[in-house]
């Protein structure tokens, strides 16, 4: 009983963390269509980004209007090493801050 109780907290808290992520990336809100190896790198990008934004404390700000979804073509050109770069070592700063 004790164990439902808490799977079910654990699960609403999941659940609203979804929802501040998708309210705050577009992309998110009606899946993504793309690879599944690349849709799985925006989810991390959109989840690191997202805990920046809380480690920074940006105001979450709700749009005035609704957002309008856009489509654009997916990238097929040469990856950016620099910006690879970038990620692991904002990756890596977060997750260090974590643990502190």
């Amino acid at each position: 009983m004790a164990s439902r109780r808490a799977h079910r907290k654990g699960r609403v808290v999941i659940e609203q963390v979804n929802g501040q992520i998708k309210q705050k990336f577009p992309c998110m809100r009606r899946g993504i269509r793309m690879a599944p190896d690349r849709a799985c790198r925006v989810i991390v990008a959109c989840s690191v980004l997202f805990q920046m934004a809380k480690v920074i404390k940006e105001p979450h700000l709700r749009p005035e209007r609704p957002l309008v979804d856009v489509e654009v073509p997916d990238y097929n050109g040469p990856g950016n090493e620099r910006g690879n770069a970038a990620r692991a070592r904002m990756a890596i700063i977060i997750s260090n801050n974590r643990r502190a």
